[in-house]
């Protein structure tokens, strides 16, 4: 029979483990990101690089009128926001979405031991 002990608390430093498991999952969100809406857009349209008329609708997941678009500037969040049949390729996909997501600025500050 195998007996597992638990690791010696004198050598571990859970502070220091946390820290940087946190560190890296920040750290990866917006390359992640990144790489897999990159790896999608080309199946966009059965891989059709023509426009398809799609349905936005940003007031479901923005419904919080104090969002901040890019300039500091408030996103009217309304009904407004609902667009029926718009015109959409894939390059407007890596120009309005790939491309917009922002680094974690802060992500850098975060503490690595």
């Amino acid at each position: 029979m195998l007996l597992l002990k638990s690791p010696n608390k004198i050598t571990v430093n859970v502070p220091n483990l946390y820290d940087n498991w946190i560190s890296t999952v920040v750290n990866g969100m917006v390359p992640f990101l990144r790489s897999e809406i990159a790896r999608l857009i080309p199946f966009y349209n059965n891989g059709l690089t023509t426009a398809a008329d799609i349905d936005l609708s940003f007031a479901v997941l923005l419904d919080n009128a104090n969002i901040l678009n890019r300039n500091k500037q408030p996103i009217d969040t309304g009904g407004a926001a609902f667009t029926i049949d718009r015109p959409t390729t894939q390059q407007n996909l890596i120009d309005n979405i790939l491309n917009g997501i922002p680094d974690i600025m802060w992500a850098s500050t975060l503490p690595r031991h």
